[in-house]
């Protein structure tokens, strides 16, 4: 696959681009990281998983419950911020160097297969990611576990493995796993491709073992640890966790998620509705958010313009094979579609199953053809597969989600650009190798390329602005607006930094309770949290009752118990609130009660004579009120 690319001059010294590209991206991260964004705002869960990180280490795991994510980077998070004593720049810090890191390595996992200048470009095609862009500056736990997959990718695709590069790949991919239990793809991504690529058996499997047993020498004490703390070795409720996400799921159902133990036992709960979720989010919810079927928050390369994305994945991704279509190839894959399109006529819903009749053909296509490909860029055809076979079991819907497969999207791209372009243009110029650096070609390439990296970083300046200031995008002329006269980014977080420090101020709060619906007072309260969405218990109860979470649903308890600080995913604490800071949720605020969203009113009659008002932003909808229960 490293043959001669037509775009641009081989006078260039590539060898020093990377390492440029790297050194500009980790000096514009860590500025921004340290000069600009200097709140707690959506990376608010990077305190969370610190809280956590912390009670485990005191010995308090048996209460705490990570919904989504392995004990391993909020312990990893609470041993660092014992040396430091400052959680949130050494979070951001670990994100900028992971992600400048993951960058370089990118850069040599594409030339693993390909030639320098397809790989740059692919290298760019992840820079310019705008999720990635965002959570390099970010004090979260997404970062880290992707660096450790990628650093273990680098190992698995070199052209000679070696037992060294498998030990390496299978130590780096089980720390991953630890932190995100969905790198667990990349694990049998890595089995499959270690089975393909040796022909020797021996070979296949004494690797394959080798691989294996590292992997679980590494989670070993982490799943331990979970069998111990909750009788189940991926911890508990995972299957709760499953079924709450569900896009298709009646309360009943995800009530009765409580009492099944793993996907398994999840499945046989009610098949049909498994099997209705699992197929909308592999043929719709999956694909849309990679492609943009018109999604607003999507991680396709061209995040404003929906479906064009398809076509780099697409081209890329066949442009390997370089197999000829016979008749009956041509026949046997439309007849795949035809069976595919009747299938989902008598069966499925087109709206939703409709991107199956292209997705299933490939896919036989990709069976029928995988050995003609360089056996080392398996892993990267493989990954894509796999994550959409396992990751389809739960709803995914933020753009760090799909990162694992960001990498097989930046070369597929990179290939679609850099090779397919090139050689159809050549075909249908038919001229000879003089006319190969056309000028045209060249402009029309970075033209294209330069638009969908200008749209990315426009995309990534609104997701940081929406996310920073709590003010949604309405549209792009508001937007311009809005840079032009130089509105403060940081109001989210400097309001409710004032809020925190009004409350460190109350008597005793050590010591008291504040229910909220996130964790944005953390770093200024030493406080104790209790966590709400406000659209639990019944719609028409009273602010009273809603505080003593009578009627509240056994999911809802948990939800809140698990979210709360200190956890208390067994409901032993039961605790009653001191203060109640309110603000609406974007997300959910036509599920968010009406009887207290009156709060952001502190004027109207209905609010409780006991709520006494300490604080209310004048510029976002945020209220503090301090609940006095001897009045």
């Amino acid at each position: 696959m490293k043959g001669n690319n037509l775009i641009i001059s081989e006078s260039v010294n590539f060898q020093r681009i990377p390492i440029i590209i790297t050194l500009t991206f980790f000096v514009l991260a860590l500025y921004i990281a340290l000069a600009n964004h200097n709140y707690w705002t959506f990376d608010i869960d990077g305190q969370y998983y610190l809280e956590m990180g912390k009670e485990i280490l005191h010995g308090k795991g048996e209460n705490v419950l990570i919904p989504n994510a392995g004990i391993g980077g909020p312990v990893i998070y609470a041993l660092l911020d014992e040396l430091v004593n400052d959680g949130f720049n050494l979070l951001k810090i670990i994100a900028v160097i992971c992600s400048s890191a993951i960058i370089y390595f990118t850069y040599h996992i594409i030339r693993n297969f390909l030639d320098h200048k397809t790989a740059i470009v692919g290298q760019l095609f992840l820079v310019f990611n705008p999720y990635f862009l965002f959570f390099s500056i970010q004090a979260e736990n997404e970062i880290l576990p992707f660096f450790l997959f990628i650093a273990s990718l680098y190992f698995i695709t070199k052209k000679n493995l070696t037992k060294k590069d498998i030990i390496f790949s299978g130590f780096l991919i089980g720390i991953a796993f630890t932190i995100r239990y969905q790198f667990v793809v990349p694990f049998l991504s890595y089995i499959i491709f270690i089975i393909i690529y040796r022909n020797n058996f021996k070979k296949k499997i004494s690797q394959s073992v080798l691989f294996i047993t590292i992997f679980f020498l590494i989670i070993s004490p982490v799943l331990i640890y979970n069998e111990i703390m909750f009788d189940s070795v991926l911890g508990g409720n995972s299957s709760w966790y499953i079924a709450s996400s569900s896009k298709f799921a009646s309360t009943e159902f995800r009530e009765q998620s409580l009492g099944t133990n793993g996907i398994v036992e999840l499945i046989l709960l009610d098949p049909g509705l498994f099997l209705k979720n699992y197929f909308w989010n592999m043929f719709y919810n999956i694909p849309g958010n990679l492609f943009n079927f018109n999604f607003i928050g999507n991680t396709s390369i061209s995040p404003i313009i929906p479906f064009v994305a398809i076509f780099p994945f697409l081209g890329g991704l066949l442009y390997n094979f370089k197999t000829e279509f016979s008749r009956k190839k041509l026949i046997f894959l439309i007849s795949v579609a035809c069976i595919t399109t009747i299938m989902i006529l008598v069966f499925g819903d087109i709206t939703i199953h409709g991107v199956a009749i292209c997705l299933i053909p490939i896919f036989v296509f990709v069976m029928m053809n995988i050995r003609k490909i360089e056996q080392n860029f398996l892993p990267i055809l493989i990954i894509p597969i796999i994550f959409f076979l396992i990751m389809s079991v739960i709803r995914l819907f933020s753009g760090e989600q799909f990162f694992i497969i960001s990498i097989s999207i930046s070369v597929f791209s990179a290939i679609f650009f850099m090779k397919m372009i090139p050689e159809i243009y050549l075909k249908i110029r038919k001229m000879n190798n003089r006319f190969i650096y056309k000028r045209g070609l060249q402009i029309f390439l970075i033209v294209i390329i330069a638009s969908l990296f200008a749209s990315d970083l426009g995309y990534s300046y609104v997701l940081y602005r929406t996310n920073n200031s709590g003010i949604p995008f309405e549209s792009i002329n508001k937007e311009i607006l809005y840079l032009i006269e130089e509105n403060n980014i940081n109001v989210l977080g400097e309001e409710y930094k004032k809020a925190g420090e009004i409350l460190s101020k109350e008597s005793n709060i050590e010591k008291k309770y504040i229910m909220t619906n996130n964790w944005l007072l953390t770093p200024y309260v030493d406080s104790k949290l209790l966590f709400t969405l406000f659209n639990e218990g019944e719609e028409n109860e009273s602010i009273e009752n809603f505080l003593i979470r009578k009627d509240w649903k056994e999911h809802e308890i948990l939800n809140s118990g698990t979210s709360s600080i200190p956890s208390d995913r067994l409901n032993k604490l039961q605790p009653i609130p001191d203060y109640l800071v309110f603000t609406p949720h974007e997300a959910l605020i036509n599920n968010q009660h009406d009887f207290l969203r009156i709060l952001l009113d502190p004027s109207n009659p209905n609010v409780p004579a006991n709520f006494e008002l300490i604080f209310a932003s004048e510029k976002i909808d945020l209220v503090v009120y301090k609940i006095n229960y001897d009045d």
